[in-house]
């Protein structure tokens, strides 16, 4: 989240809205907003059942909100986009940055749905492939799940996320 303030700190924004799914995240953004001088002034609260959310749009948009921090998942997120898409909220004079539980997933996402996320800013984890560390995790890793990596092309962020939680 430190990168999501970091962003709106070297913009000069003050005031964000934050679109979310999970309440775990706001505590989080708070306190990095905090320390770039950034505040969270209104929050939207979605399911993954709400696919049609014109009305919380058009609440913020009547009220004059114009940056955005998103943190849905893809497809919740791919939603949102489109929909904000045609109230005519991306573009000029909008902001909307989307945060690693999107952009995490850019991968897995066919060019058309690519395409209508056209506008937005995205923060994405990073690790680098070339350092010892990593390469002693992919041996070990393609040692104990041979089968598994046979049928993947690559690894990716979501391969060392499901080692970590496993045993």
């Amino acid at each position: 989240m430190n990168a999501v303030a970091a962003i709106l700190e070297s913009m000069g924004i003050r005031q964000v809205t934050l679109i979310y799914e999970s309440a775990s995240i706001i505590s989080h953004l708070t306190r990095a907003f905090r320390e770039t001088g950034s505040e969270l002034t209104h929050s939207i609260p979605i399911t993954s059942s709400s696919c049609s959310l014109y009305e919380e749009l058009e609440v913020v948009k009547r009220q004059q909100r114009k940056v955005f921090v998103v943190h849905t998942s893809l497809e919740v997120g791919v939603c949102l986009f489109q929909t904000a898409k045609k109230m005519e909220m991306i573009g000029d004079g909008y902001l909307w940055i989307a945060t690693n539980a999107i952009t995490d997933l850019f991968h897995s996402v066919n060019s058309t749905v690519f395409s209508s996320l056209k506008g937005m800013v995205g923060v994405k984890s990073y690790f680098p492939e070339s350092t010892p560390e990593f390469l002693n995790f992919r041996k070990r890793f393609r040692k104990s799940s041979i089968r598994i990596i046979q049928k993947t092309s690559r690894m990716n962020l979501e391969s060392l996320r499901c080692k970590d939680i496993t045993p």
